[in-house]
């Protein structure tokens, strides 16, 4: 899960820092840089996974390799110019029990009945212990040559208040012109040079020796990212075969929700009933493999079977979040774009109503939305206003229950009103008991003004 991340020089975002509780909105006008801020979480991701930091840079990434540095007037040619253009992003991550069960796993496999001992910090080595890590990569290139490479990197473990661990040394950092790699339980070290063409995370290591880097790859490879396109991918029948994981455009959907109802007939029937909470009128899920051995989608509406090519887009949107809750291993983080004409603001809030016997926080969704009523949803019990994403100012409270109903009398109040800016506002939200849904990211865009609000 993500906690917290801090980007410098990369687009329009020159030094931000944001906090994220378990649920968010982020929203703001347009350019304010709320695509950018997803599009940074999406390369760290890539860069802690992928073989090169060139690769990191391809399709589906957004923009180009030299476009992705900040830039002062002159704009690109400018840049072109400086001699070392770079950025970084550091993230603090909270691990989950599925990347930390993981990650034991694979080294009890490789390390049958292994004795763990105490390490120079006093914390037990090789199963993962520390579960708050920060990682940090900064990328550098050479515009003369469009040459990227990682110019510093670092992972250390991180105590209850978010703080650097004292107790415990780096298990990734920089010293003097080389990178350090702790290998935990030992005294001996691994030296990297600096300016490798790829991060030292995204390289295979051993986990016996180094479980906490193991584990941190875990969790940015488990971060998805989606832009639902329901006007053909989402609609599209599927080839017939397993599919875990819904594609980045909402593609395999049917494919997905076959493998589920087949193989996890549980976990299916659980996605049917927090759709048919969501939607009164739709009744069940059909995923039936045709004449031509492809799997076709279809809703039970009013008892009828609609097929997936005349249902709404927003239907298809929401049938996809709603597949989301359904993995058997649900990713880490989820980021979903979503247009002003997608999900129905009243339906966003999903996972309120999904069944709280279906296990704990696992994922750290992250949705783009640019409906501002979104960001407030059914009626709540608290309201809590964050001014901006680059302040760290505390939220204030107020006991009310606000709905969609009062925002406008709310804002006509002043209530978090602010003239449009061009830094995006954060709206948190208190922890959901959900089975792999655990926060919420909402961008909204509004040519007027703006709002932010607890709920």
């Amino acid at each position: 899960m993500l906690k917290r991340i801090r980007i410098r020089d990369y687009k329009s975002l020159r030094d931000i820092e944001v906090s994220f509780p378990n649920l968010v909105a982020l929203f703001g006008a347009n350019a304010s840089g709320k695509s950018n801020l997803l599009d940074a979480m999406q390369l760290l991701s890539r860069l802690g996974t992928s073989r090169t930091v060139q690769e990191a840079f391809d399709p589906p990434y957004r923009g180009s390799r030299i476009g992705s540095f900040s830039f002062e007037k002159g704009g690109i040619p400018a840049l072109a110019k400086r001699e070392r253009p770079a950025f970084s992003i550091e993230a603090d991550l909270s691990l989950s029990d599925t990347v930390v069960e993981s990650v034991h796993r694979e080294i009890e496999a490789r390390q049958p009945g292994r004795k763990e001992s105490a390490d120079d910090g006093g914390a037990l080595s090789g199963p993962v212990r520390e579960r708050n890590l920060r990682y940090r990569v900064e990328v550098e290139m050479r515009p003369d040559s469009g040459v990227l490479r990682v110019a510093d990197e670092y992972l250390g473990a991180l105590n209850a208040q978010g703080e650097t661990n004292g107790r415990r040394r780096p298990f990734l950092q920089q010293r003097d012109e080389r990178i350090h790699l702790r290998l935990e339980g030992q005294r001996h070290a691994i030296y990297y040079e600096r300016y490798l063409d790829r991060t030292i995370l995204s390289v295979p290591h051993y986990p016996p020796h180094h479980p906490h880097l193991a584990a941190a790859r875990r969790e940015l490879e488990n971060w998805l990212f989606c832009y639902f396109e329901p006007r053909g991918r989402m609609r599209a029948a599927n080839p017939m075969r397993e599919v875990r994981r819904l594609g980045m455009m909402g593609e395999d959907l049917a494919a997905l929700l076959r493998t589920l109802k087949t193989i996890e007939p549980d976990r299916f029937r659980v996605v049917e009933r927090t759709l048919s909470l969501l939607l009164p009128n739709v009744g069940g899920v059909e995923v039936e493999v045709n004449a031509s051995g492809e799997v076709e989608l279809r809703l039970k509406e009013n008892g009828a079977a609609v097929p997936a090519g005349v249902l709404s887009e927003g239907t298809l949107r929401l049938l996809g979040l709603v597949a989301l809750t359904g993995a058997a291993e649900p990713p880490a983080l989820v980021g979903l774009e979503e247009p002003e004409n997608g999900v129905h603001p009243g339906r966003v809030q999903f996972d309120r109503r999904v069944p709280e016997d279906e296990g704990a926080d696992r994922t750290n969704p992250v949705l783009r939305h640019y409906s501002l009523a979104a960001a407030v949803g059914p009626p709540a019990p608290e309201v809590a206003v964050r001014r901006s994403a680059q302040r760290t100012a505390d939220a204030h409270r107020a006991a009310v229950r606000l709905g969609a109903a009062l925002l406008p009398r709310q804002r006509e109040r002043g209530v978090s009103r602010r003239a449009t800016g061009r830094s995006p506002g954060v709206v948190p939200h208190p922890p959901r008991r959900l089975r792999c849904v655990s926060a919420a990211v909402f961008v909204e865009e509004d040519a007027h003004s703006t709002a932010s609000f607890r709920t």
